[in-house]
């Protein structure tokens, strides 16, 4: 019993990582993208 409860435990926590990991993705490429909307639009404005 002890086993499988680490085990969840683990898995869990690889999880969440993995979602951080691509929470932070998504707003580093959409940062990424307003940064490149508001430059062009200063240079051609």
């Amino acid at each position: 019993m002890s086993m499988s409860n680490s085990q969840e435990v683990l898995t869990s926590t690889s999880g969440a990582k993995k979602r951080s990991r691509v929470r932070i993705v998504i707003l580093l490429l959409l940062s990424v993208g307003t940064m490149i909307n508001y430059l062009d639009r200063t240079i051609l404005g």
